[in-house]
Parts: structure tokens; C-alpha cells; sequence
């Protein structure tokens, strides 16, 4: 048997109140309400109101009569009728208790009518929950379906600006995206040879080696089109590049197919093996062979022969590429020199030779550019290939600040000084920076590639160069405690009795510490790690309240605040013991 849903309308308050107050007197609709203060007040006045114009109409019915009957059995004029003012007067006294009375139950009535009311649109609303939340994620989901869509559009035109943009505000969201048949913008970056959009995304977290449903990697995609500055970047990026699809395919076999020879020659250096073999037991140069890519089928041979290769190795090649120094950019930058950063001690007296501050896992070659600015003053700076900039070596000291406001002066914390020349510049605004960087271009831009500029870096700039290639959580990798850097530990502790530190660790510093001994990554920049906190060029907010600040400072033993992807921010007038800034030399 179907039985009948419960109305809407059950437990709604009853309109027989206000009925009882109309029809039968007043307070009896109150007592209904079980409202007996009211009722009796109501009930009592209204009746003692009825009583008293009852009264004052039965003395005027007797003075009529009376008179009348003088009037009858006299002669004499017609007397005068008796006044009607106190039966008036009591009429409308009785008449506005009723009123009121009847307002006053309505009222109630309405309050009952509005609680009932909350109640019912609670259950409605708990009912209707479910529903919400799935509504919500369809929201969501379309929301990141939208922004997936822009992405895609705006690497298909090489967009940066937009790139850029949807990335800063979309996230990692974005980055990850996976666009039609599990594809993601990597992969469309990658095989339409896009070396920056490649690094915009990797700096915002995508995965170097984020696969299709089939297998296929970016460097897979970017290896049969022969896109060889996407694939320098993939490297960079800790792409895998032996990495194998569903049926054992990788990017060498891709390469081989497509007679992709700067991308096999790339592919080699990096360390791709020449003998592995598809599902199916095809190695790299079987699909030369069958693909008649004769190119690759001879220098594969060769290869797989003499396993010798006359090519200058490192895998990821840190040297800016030709579009990378425009013309005459060695004449006027004074050819800066390329070196190994972990060059041996002795040539940087500067250089520290004790742990921790010094980096566990080995340097990489790179490009230096080296700016004198005076008074034995010194910019050095290191290439950043997925960036494709030069990022200041070290955060600019207190020395080569002095350049620009000679009365500058950091103070101190505790006794302990933050003067130093080598000492990293703090107490600078955000605007101090930049004014900074004004300076350097009104000074010595002919001494930097023609086309460049001195800057702030961008956050993603800074994180590209503190990743070092990888998807590291800090800037010296993954370990606790920090092997090197400059952070709040035993010396701070031992020092400032408030000072908590970070467990096991000892830099032997107590507040901000010379540059050079700093702690270096594998790219040979110093600081990233602690020492001071070091303001970028970018917002943090969308309101522009706020500038983005990162690489946390001395006096910070936490956790969280150490991480690369952990955003600082600050007011850009703000100057603090603990802020200061790098220089980057990059396009404007």
C-alpha cells in the first residue's frame, strides 16, 4: 500500500488563536498560545473596560427615562438628552484593548510561523546536502576544466603571458592538467618545442615525467619532433630517459624513427641506452631501419660499435644556447668566463672549507658573469638555462649596497652585528631593492649582454634555481636536518636563551652570516637555503598588497617555512633584520 508523504505544512501553527481572540474576547487567543500572563492581562482589562460601559450605558438609559417622565407629567420645555461622553470614551478604550489584543496574538503568531520556518529549512537544507556537495565538485570540476582549456589554447599560440598568468593563478591545478586521451601540458609543450612554457610549468610543479594512458612520457613527445631545447629542459628536470612505455618504447626509439639526429646525439649524452628493446624485441636502430631513416641507422651503428662518441658530454648542457646572448653579448659582458663551480678552495680564499655549509652532492659546470660595480665591489652571477637568465650568485652583501646609499647600515640583533660588507644587505624595502636594481642599469648596463637588464628575480625564477633541476622540497634536497645553510640552531640557542633552533644542527652562526659561506647548491648559488629571507618581483596577492618573499632566514627553524614552494610575503615598504634580495641579469 502507498501511504501518503508527511506535508509540508505539519506542525505549522494553528490561526485558532487569533480566532478566539476575534470571536470570542480578548486574552483568549493568548491562552491558546499558553501565553496565560497575557491571556489574564487581556482577559481582565478587556472586562473590566465591558463592565464599566456597561454600567455608564445602563445610567444613561435611566437618566433618558427619567427625564422623559418629568418632562411627561410637567409642562414645561423638552429636557435636555443626557451627555454621551463617558459611554464614547469607554467605547473607544474597550475598542483599542481589542485591538491590540488581536495585534499582540497576530504577532505571536508570526514568531511561532517564523521558527517553525527555520526548522523546516533546516531539514530541507540537511536533505538537500548531498546534493550541494555534488554540485560543488561539479563545480569545481568544470572550473578546472575551464582553466585546462585556456592552458591548452594558450600553449598551442606559445602564449607565455597567458601561460604565466593561468599558471600563477590556477597553481599546480593547471600545470597538472590532463587535457584528451590523458595528455598534459608538458607533453604539449615539450613536443612543440617550447623551452619556457616547459620551465613555467615545472616551476609550478608538473611532473617531468608525467605519463599518457599508453606510457608515453614528455620526452617521449618532445624526442619524435625533434624539439631539442624542450628536451635539454626535460633533462634538467630529472626526465627519465631510458623511460618506457606500456609496450617498452622510449624516447631514443621515438627519435630513431623520425631521423631526429640533434635529438638522438642529445639523447646519447644524456645516457640513453642503445639496446633497449620493444615489446615486440625492436631496439632503437631496428625502427631507423624500418623507418628508412638512414641518418639515424648510421650513426646509431656506429654508436653501438665503437661506443665511443666524439661529442662533447655533460648530459644537461648548462651553456645558454645561441638565442639565449644575443650578439656581441661576449664583447660586452667582458666574455665572462665559464668555470666549474666547485672549483678547489684555493681559488676563492672566501670559501668555506667546514661542514655543514657546504653542499653534499656535486657541483655542476656553469656560465659566470662577472660585473665589477667599484671599490672593489663585485656582481657574480650564474646562468639559469631553464630560466634563461643570470641569477646573483650571492644575495647582494651589505658592501656592494653601500655602492648605492653609503649611509646604509643593517644594525644589529642582540649585540650581534648584521654590518658586515659580506654580510647580506637587510633592512630594505621592496622598493629599496628595485631602486637598487635602477641604479645598476643606470650604471653599468654595458657591462651585461646587450637586451638584458638587472632585476629582481621572478618567483618562478628563483624557484627554478632552488630546485636545481628536480622536484626537491628544499633547496639542498630532501634530507632533516639541512646539511648546509644558514638557519636558527646550537649557536643561536646557546647565545639567545628564547631561541629554540633546529634539533641535531650547528652552523656556528648566530645571526646572518657572510655570503660566500652560506652554503652553495649544485649550480654553485649561494643562499637559498636561510641566511636571510629574499624578496621577488612578483605580488602575492591579487589585490597587490603583498610581495612574495622566500628562501627563509636565520632566526626560522620551521619546517614548513624551509620549503621551496613555501610562500612568504610582506608589505613592499616593510624592512625587516631577517629580508633582503638578489640581483637577477635578465630579459625585462
Amino acid at each position: 500500500h502507498m501511504t501518503e508523504a508527511p506535508s509540508l505544512d505539519s506542525g505549522r501553527p494553528s490561526r485558532t488563536p487569533i480566532f478566539l481572540s476575534a470571536v470570542l474576547m480578548p486574552g483568549a487567543g493568548q491562552l491558546a498560545q499558553k501565553r496565560f500572563a497575557a491571556g489574564i492581562f487581556f482577559g481582565a482589562l478587556f472586562i473590566l473596560s465591558f463592565v464599566a460601559l456597561a454600567g455608564a450605558a445602563v445610567r444613561w438609559v435611566f437618566a433618558y427615562y427619567r427625564d422623559m417622565s418629568r418632562w411627561m407629567t410637567s409642562e414645561g420645555a423638552m429636557p435636555p438628552t443626557p451627555p454621551f461622553g463617558p459611554i464614547l470614551w469607554l467605547l473607544g478604550f474597550s475598542m483599542l484593548i481589542y485591538v491590540i489584543n488581536l495585534c499582540d496574538v497576530y504577532l505571536a503568531y508570526l514568531r511561532e510561523c517564523e521558527k517553525w520556518g527555520q526548522k523546516k529549512l533546516e531539514e530541507k537544507l540537511r536533505s538537500m546536502l548531498p546534493a550541494a556537495v555534488a554540485l560543488l565538485a561539479f563545480s569545481s570540476l568544470t572550473r578546472a576544466e575551464t582553466a585546462g582549456d585556456a592552458l591548452y589554447r594558450a600553449i598551442l599560440s606559445n602564449d607565455v603571458s597567458a601561460i604565466a598568468g593561468i599558471i600563477e593563478q590556477e597553481g599546480t591545478n593547471a600545470a597538472s592538467a590532463v587535457f584528451a586521451q590523458g595528455v598534459t601540458p608538458m607533453h604539449l609543450a615539450a613536443s612543440l618545442n617550447q623551452p619556457v612554457t616547459v620551465g613555467l610549468l615545472f616551476a609550478a610543479g608538473a611532473d617531468a615525467n608525467a605519463r599518457t594512458p599508453a606510457g608515453f612520457t614528455p620526452l617521449h613527445w618532445a624526442a619524435g619532433r625533434n624539439a631539442v631545447e624542450a628536451m635539454k629542459m626535460l633533462i634538467q628536470a630529472g626526465a627519465d630517459v631510458n623511460a618506457r612505455s606500456a609496450r617498452g618504447i622510449t624516447p631514443l626509439h621515438w627519435a630513431a624513427g623520425k631521423n631526429a639526429m640533434e635529438a638522438i646525439k642529445l639523447l646519447i649524452r644524456a645516457g640513453a641506452d642503445l639496446t633497449n628493446a620493444t615489446a615486440s624485441g625492436f631496439m632503437p636502430l631496428h625502427w631507423a631501419v624500418m623507418n628508412k631513416a638512414e641518418q639515424a641507422e648510421i650513426l646509431l651503428a656506429f654508436h653501438m660499435v665503437s661506443r665511443e662518441f666524439d661529442e662533447s658530454p655533460p648530459a644537461a648542457d648548462e651553456s645558454p644556447p645561441e638565442a639565449a646572448l644575443p650578439e656581441q653579448a661576449q664583447a660586452e659582458s667582458g666574455a665572462p668566463e665559464e668555470t666549474e663551480a666547485s672549483a678547489a678552495a684555493g681559488t676563492n680564499a672566501a670559501e668555506p672549507s667546514a661542514q655543514p655549509l657546504q653542499p653534499q652532492s656535486e657541483r655542476r659546470f656553469t656560465r659566470i658573469l662577472t660585473v665589477p660595480i667599484g671599490f672593489g665591489q663585485t656582481l657574480e652571477f650564474v646562468w639559469l638555462d631553464i630560466g634563461r637568465c643570470w641569477i646573483g650568485k650571492y644575495e647582494v652583501t651589505n658592501g656592494q649596497y653601500r655602492r648605492f646609499r653609503r649611509d646604509h647600515s643593517s644594525g644589529a640583533r642582540e649585540g650581534f652585528s648584521l654590518d658586515g660588507d659580506d654580510q647580506p644587505v637587510v633592512m630594505v624595502s621592496w622598493y629599496d631593492a628595485a631602486a637598487y636594481c635602477r641604479w645598476l642599469n643606470e650604471n653599468f648596463s654595458d657591462r651585461i649582454p646587450k637586451g638584458f637588464v638587472f632585476r629582481l628575480p621572478t618567483e618562478i625564477e628563483w624557484v627554478l634555481a632552488a630546485r636545481c633541476g628536480d622536484n626537491r622540497p628544499y633547496p639542498w634536497g630532501t634530507q632533516w636536518p639541512p646539511p648546509y645553510g644558514n638557519f636558527s640552531d646550537l649557536s643561536a640557542r646557546q647565545k639567545l636563551s628564547f631561541w629554540r633552533g633546529i634539533s641535531g644542527y650547528d652552523d656556528g652562526f648566530v645571526v646572518s652570516c657572510p655570503v660566500q659561506m652560506s652554503g652553495a647548491n649544485e649550480m654553485g648559488i649561494y643562499g637559498l637555503a636561510g641566511n636571510v629571507w629574499e624578496w621577488c618581483d612578483d605580488w602575492f596577492d591579487t589585490k597587490k598588497t603583498y610581495r612574495v618573499r622566500h628562501g627563509g632566514s636565520w632566526d626560522f627553524d620551521d619546517r614548513s617555512s624551509l620549503r621551496i614552494d613555501c610562500r612568504g610575503f610582506d608589505r613592499p615598504q616593510t624592512r625587516d633584520e631577517a629580508l633582503g634580495f638578489r640581483v637577477v641579469v635578465g630579459l625585462p
